[in-house]
């Protein structure tokens, strides 16, 4: 690798991250090195070989350093713990996560659906132009917030939102700068980063303190006793646990907007047989296919001797970045990726390789609330869709590569009632 490259690589990672590493996958392989500033990585962007770190996770690799970013939120919670931590945690928090949980869930979820579409009527009424993804995300913060705490703490405080939205920007700057080190800073905003802490962490210790008494609630608080491990853990399911599911709805909007043909048939279906039926699943799997929340994950190797991946060795320090965006849209596995296309995952389209669709991971770190994030993007956006037409103006819409897959600047829609 040159000098110019060196030096360029940082501008062009900063101005495009996704053409950059569509770039580098392109040019250098599914295995590629490259350098910021004294920091190693490896790019990852093949299917098999992000399977082969994800499926060896807790033996050859750890979290490391691309993910200290988010150390500042949630601390130890269950998404950064390592080791015996992490086993003991997972195995504390499983039952709230089984299938049989979530299904009882679900009138929760109906009951903030409910209270959604009662906001998008206001909106339909005035003809106005809004940020449908802020909407979206008011649901499924509701919906993580009464399922991890017994309530919903937005509702109470409604400072709650802003707080928790302005950490988890100055979190993706964290990234940007190289690690959360940035908070140490004398900045403005770094001030307020700590309050927002100090303001969201109040509100769950008086969660915490209210729920005291009545452990015959089943959700985090009458499942964990630690008082830090509890903090940590809500944190970690408020930022990220409802985070899938509201990007994937949001990402369905702006593509149905788009796909008037497949917006019909999917609604056709969902009346016809509730918001799970299978044309809402594959929309719903579509979405997440072509925008994946978390569309890039970092791993380190765990031992000083370093680990391997694709036949090629990997050193300590090093980190690796599993690239999901490039394997998602992989044209040799996906064709036409750029299209949206919920067909892909009908019964009788072509087989693929089996671990090349990975939306929440793989292997023993899958996200523990795959199930809860499914059945609420499928119910939000079967009841968003069969409610209201749904329309997007141009500009077309980007990506917004942070911690995760944002839509830049939100999803401007005007909404009207079906007939």
């Amino acid at each position: 690798m040159g000098g110019l490259a060196f030096v360029t690589q940082p501008l062009e990672l900063r101005r495009d991250p996704l053409a950059f590493y569509e770039r580098l996958a392109r040019e250098e392989g599914p295995v590629a090195r490259f350098r910021l500033g004294p920091k190693r990585l490896v790019l990852v962007s093949s299917a098999d070989a992000v399977a082969e770190v994800l499926m060896n996770d807790l033996d050859g690799w750890m979290k490391g350093a691309g993910n200290a970013p988010l150390e500042p939120l949630v601390g130890e919670g269950l998404f950064l713990a390592e080791g015996d931590t992490w086993r003991r945690k997972r195995k504390a928090l499983r039952p709230l996560f089984t299938r049989e949980h979530v299904q009882g869930l679900e009138p929760i979820a109906r009951e903030e659906a409910v209270h959604l579409l009662d906001r998008l009527d206001v909106h339909a009424s005035t003809g106005a132009t809004f940020d449908l993804h802020a909407e979206i995300r008011r649901a499924t913060l509701a919906v993580a917030s009464r399922g991890v705490v017994g309530t919903d703490l937005f509702a109470e405080r409604p400072e709650l939102g802003g707080a928790l939205e302005r950490m988890w920007q100055r979190a993706s700057f964290f990234m940007n700068a190289g690690g959360p080190w940035a908070l140490d800073l004398p900045l403005p905003k770094n001030r307020r980063f700590r309050e927002d802490r100090a303001y969201v962490d109040a509100a769950i210790a008086e969660a915490v303190a209210r729920r005291a008494g009545q452990p015959e609630l089943v959700d985090l608080i009458g499942t964990l006793r630690d008082s830090a491990e509890l903090r940590d853990e809500i944190m970690t399911f408020l930022l990220t646990g409802q985070e899938c599911a509201s990007i994937a709805v949001a990402w369905a909007a702006v593509a149905l907007a788009r796909a008037p043909a497949i917006r019909r048939a999917m609604v056709a279906a969902a009346d016809a047989e509730g918001p799970h039926a299978p044309a809402v699943q594959r929309v719903v799997r579509e979405s997440m296919r072509a925008y994946p929340p978390a569309w890039m994950m970092a791993r380190e190797p765990r031992h000083e001797a370093g680990f391997s991946v694709a036949g090629e060795h990997v050193d300590a320090k090093t980190i690796v970045l599993l690239c999901v965006w490039n394997v998602h849209r992989d044209p040799a596995i996906w064709p036409d990726p750029e299209r949206f296309d919920p067909e892909r995952f009908a019964p009788e389209a072509p087989r693929r390789p089996k671990l090349s669709y990975l939306p929440f991971g793989l292997g023993p770190r899958t996200c523990i609330g795959m199930t809860l994030a499914t059945m609420l993007a499928e119910l939000l956006v079967a009841e968003i869709h069969r409610r209201f037409e749904v329309a997007i103006d141009d500009p077309p819409i980007v990506p917004d590569p942070g911690m995760t897959l944002r839509p830049r600047g939100g999803v401007p829609a005007r909404v009207t009632r079906r007939s």
